[in-house]
C-alpha cells in the first residue's frame, strides 16, 4: 500500500458513519437531562406514599389521623399525612417527658399552677420557683426571674443554664393579708 494512491470512499461508511435518527434523539434527550435532571427520574405516586406512611404508624396513631382528617376536613396526600405524624410526635414526646417529683401538699392547700417544661418560656415577666439540671442526675431547686428576655437569679445575675422546669410563683401577700 505503501506509495499507492488509496482510496479513502471506500472506507468512508465505517471511518464516519451517518448519524442516525435515534442518536439525535439520544442526544436530545441527554441535553434534557442536563438542563433539569428532575426530568430523568419519574414522579412519585404521592398516594402511595401516603398509603405507606399510613401503614407504618401504629393504630392509635392511625386513628388520632381519621379524627384529625376529617375535624381539619383536610385530603390524604402525602404532606398532610407528614404534617400530621410531626404534629403527633411532638406532642407524645412532651407527655412522656417526666415531671419533678412532688410532696404531697399539707391538709388544706391547693395546686394552682403547673410544672412548665423547659425550652419554653413564659409569657410575660415575674418571678419562678424552677428547676436547674447541672449533670450528672444532679437538679437543683432555685428561685429565678423572667424579665421578658433571659432567665436572671438572685442579685440580677443572668443564669448561665437554662431552667430544666420552671413554675409561676403567685404574688406575695401584704402584711395584712
Amino acid at each position: 500500500m505503501a506509495g499507492k494512491n488509496f482510496d479513502i470512499s471506500r472506507f468512508a461508511g465505517t471511518i464516519a458513519p451517518v448519524r442516525s435518527e435515534s442518536d439525535t434523539m439520544r442526544e436530545i434527550a441527554i441535553d434534557k437531562i442536563l438542563d433539569n435532571p428532575r426530568n430523568f427520574y419519574p414522579k412519585p405516586d404521592t398516594k402511595a406514599l401516603a398509603a405507606l406512611e399510613i401503614a407504618r404508624m401504629d393504630l392509635d396513631e392511625q386513628y388520632r389521623l381519621l379524627d384529625w382528617m376529617i375535624d381539619k376536613g383536610r385530603s390524604y396526600t402525602i404532606n398532610e399525612v407528614r404534617k400530621f405524624d410531626t404534629c403527633y410526635h411532638s406532642a407524645k414526646k412532651v407527655e412522656q417527658q417526666p415531671t419533678p417529683e412532688t410532696e404531697p401538699l399539707p391538709e388544706g392547700q391547693m395546686v394552682i399552677c403547673g410544672w412548665m417544661p423547659g425550652g419554653t418560656t413564659p409569657a410575660e415577666p415575674g418571678e419562678f420557683a424552677v428547676v436547674v439540671d447541672v449533670g450528672g442526675g444532679k437538679r437543683l431547686k432555685r428561685f429565678f426571674e423572667w424579665d421578658g428576655r433571659r432567665w436572671m437569679m438572685t442579685g440580677g445575675i443572668e443564669a448561665r443554664i437554662a431552667p430544666a422546669w420552671w413554675m409561676r410563683l403567685p404574688p406575695v401577700p401584704d402584711k395584712e393579708g
